[in-house]
């Protein structure tokens, strides 16, 4: 029998449930005991502040008074106590040392849910970072749910833990929310750092990487809140105030949370990541995409609120971003090295193409190029061209850019993020290209009569053969040669009659399923037969009105070509004059569409040479 150090012992101890707090343990006991307040219980021993009936302001010799009052163990009463640790900034909650700015000691939260399940107050509803009762997932309430009382809940009366501190409405009966269920899995795991439950705390742990094992429960917990208001800064005060608003500042502060403790279990890449994808995603909110929260957390003066071993992991963290220099370049030096435009390179770190590097300079955060990406964009540095300066090199239309891609002869560049979606190719294929075709072309043009220039002007109703062409020259199967001049390479060819029959006769194009594919007005100049200086005057009747409308689909184009002929494809096609052909049209009555634009119908009905010329019947009927 231990010796009596009380007036007074209760007749029927009640026992303490685990993880129960000592403020509700006590109160559980003096509503069953039928005490009119909780402080005649806690103010036996002469408490010296006998305003405040909370038995967790009791020291340890206090303890030992009420455990002895209460008929409980005294070693289990000081486990569920929180009393502090050296230092007095912390406070031990069930062996985990806690930040005292953690823990809510004036209002009495509760989930309704749980105190049907058990009418009794958990201690981990006692801390303020946790707005919600991890048994039942509702937030957490604190005041009456009776519309006339709905007064704050306190630990001053003792009508029971279930029941209104002042007017005894069951507490059960108010109404909440819930945590969203995509959120609850990281939340248990925060839970879990500070759980009564030392298996819950090794669950938790086994989570985090290594180089947080040096840390306890309590000190990952204050940089998990710190981690919070760098996701979101707008949980930044309810997580700084004694009073939160449950459940407004709840619904907001578990996605803050949850998003922390994903930061911690891919620490420290977690914090690197979202600041460099906070930057990537817009720079103009204080520098770092995060109105400045990202910057906060790194100052040295804000690791003041930390414990000292969680500043010490965030000062390696900076440490590390000061000298991102020597893994990682800047935006001018990795255009100098790449030999990409800044507008790009940009592109490619936001789409992850490029590692992103957080370095801190000076006051400023941003966001370097790993060097080794750089290094490799400039080994792979190829020069490009758009389809329009390829085009202009070979003297061929851009849709022939396209069959020439196709056919192998040249090499598409893949599309580079940050650039418009048009084709590209690269500048050594369009070189290699001209130079094998310079080559196997005879500088001579004896017996070679046809100039493709004015053959191709005498083909309609579909693209031009230019690309089977430069096909055959390159294959070898077509003699051709080349005329001096200025003029780009396709341009000066010659072959000879023969050869050109046959091409013309034959030619597929190389394309069979044009889709959505679009060309310039200069080439569609070029599948009408109408010279591109003149081709203004007819855009507004063939393309519709518009002056901004550049690119047209191939498909309408080729529509176009068998609907219409030009007078100029009908001079080539008779080997006559322009004007004379203007004569022979209104001698045979041809329907003229408007200016030098024919029915091409009408023409090949009423004009029947159009068809027995250069062997273009096939052609022309297509």
């Amino acid at each position: 029998m231990t010796e009596q150090i009380t007036p007074w012992r209760i007749s029927a101890p009640l026992k303490i449930i685990e993880g129960e707090s000592l403020d509700g343990y006590v109160a559980r006991v003096a509503a069953d005991q039928h005490f009119l307040s909780m402080r005649d219980i806690t103010t036996m021993n002469r408490n010296p502040y006998p305003q405040r009936s909370h038995a967790s302001f009791c020291d340890r010799d206090e303890l030992d008074v009420i455990a002895d009052c209460l008929g409980v163990d005294r070693d289990i009463l000081h486990h569920h106590s929180p009393h502090w640790v050296s230092g007095g900034r912390s406070l031990n909650m069930f062996g985990v040392p806690v930040m005292r700015r953690f823990i809510e000691f004036g209002a009495r939260r509760f989930s309704p849910a749980s105190l049907r399940i058990s009418p009794h107050h958990r201690a981990l509803w006692s801390f303020r970072t946790f707005p919600f009762c991890e048994e039942s997932w509702e937030f957490l309430q604190d005041s009456c749910p009776s519309p006339l009382c709905g007064r704050r809940q306190a630990w001053l009366h003792t009508n029971g833990i279930d029941l209104c501190d002042y007017c005894a409405e069951p507490l059960t009966r108010k109404a909440t929310t819930s945590v969203p269920q995509e959120l609850r899995e990281p939340l248990r795991m925060l839970v879990g750092l500070v759980h009564p439950n030392p298996d819950r705390r090794r669950q938790s742990w086994a989570d985090l990487p290594p180089l947080l094992h040096d840390l306890d429960g309590g000190e990952v917990l204050a940089l998990a809140c710190e981690l919070a208001i760098a996701v979101d800064p707008q949980v930044a005060r309810p997580l700084a105030m004694d009073k939160a608003a449950l459940p407004v500042d709840g619904c907001q502060m578990v996605g803050a949370l949850a998003g922390a403790w994903s930061l911690l279990t891919d620490w420290p890449m977690g914090l690197e990541n979202l600041i460099s994808e906070r930057i990537n995603l817009n720079t103009n909110n204080r520098g770092d995409g995060n109105k400045g929260a990202s910057y906060r957390l790194l100052l040295p003066t804000h690791g003041q609120r930390l414990p000292l071993k969680a500043k010490e992991q965030l000062s390696r963290f900076v440490d590390k971003c000061r000298s991102a220099r020597d893994i990682g370049y800047d935006g001018t030096e990795a255009m100098k090295i790449s030999g990409r435009g800044l507008k790009v390179l940009v592109a490619m770190r936001r789409a992850g193409e490029i590692p992103s590097i957080v370095g801190i300079t000076g006051r400023r955060i941003l966001v370097l190029y790993e060097k080794n990406a750089i290094h490799e964009l400039a080994r792979e540095k190829r020069r490009r061209v758009r389809l329009v300066s390829a085009s202009q090199s070979l003297g061929v239309p851009t849709y022939s850019v396209r069959e020439l891609v196709e056919a192998g002869l040249l090499e598409e560049a893949p599309r580079e993020t940050g650039l418009s979606e048009e084709m590209h190719v690269f500048k050594d294929s369009v070189d290699r290209l001209v130079i094998c075709l310079v080559n196997k072309l005879s500088h001579k043009d004896s017996g070679l009569n046809v100039a493709l220039p004015e053959r191709m002007i005498g083909m309609g109703g579909r693209p031009k053969p230019w690309a089977a062409v430069l096909q055959a020259i390159h294959e070898g199967t077509l003699i051709a040669g080349i005329r001096e001049g200025s003029e780009p390479l396709a341009r000066r060819i010659m072959v000879d009659e023969q050869s050109w029959d046959s091409i013309s006769t034959s030619y597929q194009s190389i394309i069979t399923d044009w889709g959505d594919i679009k060309i310039p007005k200069a080439d569609v100049a070029d599948i009408l037969g109408i010279p591109r200086l003149n081709f203004h005057k007819y855009s507004e009747f063939l393309l519709g009105r518009g002056v901004y409308v550049k690119n047209t689909y191939m498909t309408y184009v080729i529509k176009l070509a068998k609907k219409f002929i030009s007078q100029k494809e009908m001079a080539a096609r008779l080997n006559v004059h322009p004007l004379v052909v203007f004569q022979l049209a209104k001698q045979h009555q041809v329907e003229i569409v408007i200016h030098v634009i024919y029915d091409r119908q009408s023409a090949e009905s009423l004009m029947p040479g159009i068809l027995s010329t250069f062997g273009c019947r096939q052609i022309g009927s297509g």
